[in-house]
């Protein structure tokens, strides 16, 4: 049994002579929680406390009212899980009479503290806490518009129990769908990584060769997606795989160049943006699936921004904060390959290493704490299929043609 439950329990059997020193001996804010509880025996208990009688008032009607009162507060904290499970409390007054108990109490201190005063102590960490996943996290990013259409609302305008109550449920909703999607887009980057080594590496990996084994580094994504997952919703857990501006995993610069090479070979690349072959290289008489070829302009239209968008770096004077990646007639720039790679003569679209890798990291929040830009992960798999895809058509036509 929960040891709150078997406090409530064994409090319930007590005298009432013996319960009212115990009840005098808690903090008020574990008597407010006993309240909230509910036990009639235990709130008839307090109710007839010394002390207690002062704040809950001498009427029935003043006590329904201010034990109402008390149990809509608590029950705020028990929806931020302060006390989850209700068998140890998170969450500890640090001040005031909420970290007192009765007995260290005047009567006269009891006094002053009113019901606007009691709702402003329960409330206010309530508060710092919505206000800190609020300034934190992007939580209008993943929220769901159909059930909350104006967003989540700003904590620190919230102020009566209904309000802070509607606030809680858009945070919540909030967080653990990016939760969701950080675990989702870390499983993914697992997946993607493991069943194609050949193709893709970690983006943070110098090296521009296959690694003979690369099953810890799956491993680890995926032991802490699952991390991420189990932990509160209130938590904040920064990782290396969203430390920096760029997706935890990406093409080798051979397979992005072999990749644009076939491209062109087989008439999915625009000539005019182009010309690694020559026109006798290219055969552009094949007809591709639509989908392959929606899969194409997918690729096209985020390389500039997947590889040669430059982050401003003071240290090495770069002027520009977005350097242009077009010429004056609209063509894309290329860019040599970089010292990492293995062939110097090739050209392809610039990879994160024209940088060192300081010049993207995250700001430490909320950055590492959100997953990367779905649109990186849509650009990765349309590499994929596309690089498969015509994997797959060259062996065939080399199959026809030495049939």
């Amino acid at each position: 049994m929960p040891k709150f439950n078997s406090i409530v329990t064994g409090l319930a059997k007590l005298p009432v002579e013996l319960a009212h020193q115990i009840i005098g001996d808690l903090v008020v804010y574990d008597v407010l929680k006993l309240i909230w509880y509910d036990e009639p025996t235990v709130v008839e208990a307090i109710i007839s406390h010394p002390h207690y009688k002062i704040i809950l008032g001498d009427t029935e009607t003043k006590i329904l009212e201010t034990k109402n009162l008390m149990t809509s507060l608590i029950n705020l904290h028990a929806q931020v899980d302060f006390f989850a499970q209700l068998d140890h409390s998170i969450y500890r007054p640090r001040g005031g009479p909420l970290a007192s108990n009765a007995h260290a109490l005047t009567f006269d201190g009891l006094r002053r503290w009113t019901h606007s005063d009691m709702a402003r102590d329960i409330k206010s960490p309530v508060k710092a806490l919505l206000v800190e996943q609020f300034l934190t996290t992007p939580l209008d990013r993943y929220v769901d518009r159909s059930v909350y259409p104006n967003g989540v609302p700003n904590p620190r305008l919230c102020d009566t129990v209904e309000e802070l109550e509607i606030c809680i449920a858009a945070v919540k909703h909030a967080k653990t769908r990016m939760i969701q999607r950080v675990t989702d887009q870390l499983y993914f980057a697992a997946t993607i990584l493991e069943n194609n080594p050949d193709l893709l590496k970690r983006t943070l990996d110098p090296e521009q060769k296959r690694r003979a084994n690369i099953a810890h580094v799956v491993n680890r994504m995926r032991k802490t997606a699952d991390k991420i997952k189990s932990r509160n919703w209130r938590s904040f857990t920064p990782n290396e795989h969203y430390m920096y501006d760029f997706f935890p995993v990406i093409p080798y610069d051979t397979t992005l160049v072999e990749l644009l090479r076939n491209l062109e070979k087989y008439g999915l690349f625009p000539g005019k943006e182009s010309q690694l072959l020559n026109d006798k290289e290219q055969d552009t008489q094949i007809s591709h699936p639509g989908s392959i070829r929606n899969q194409v302009d997918v690729l096209m239209e985020g390389m500039p921004f997947y590889f040669t968008d430059v982050p401003f770096f003071p240290i090495q004077s770069v002027k520009a904060v977005n350097p242009p990646v077009t010429d004056d007639k609209g063509d894309v720039f290329r860019t040599k390959n970089t010292s990492s790679s293995g062939d110097n003569s090739d050209a392809y679209f610039a990879v994160h290493n024209v940088r060192p890798s300081l010049c993207y990291k995250r700001p430490t929040y909320p950055r590492p704490l959100e997953p990367c830009d779905d649109r990186e992960e849509m650009w990765l798999t349309s590499f994929v299929d596309v690089y498969r895809y015509l994997e797959n058509l060259k062996k065939t036509n080399s199959a026809t043609a030495t049939a």
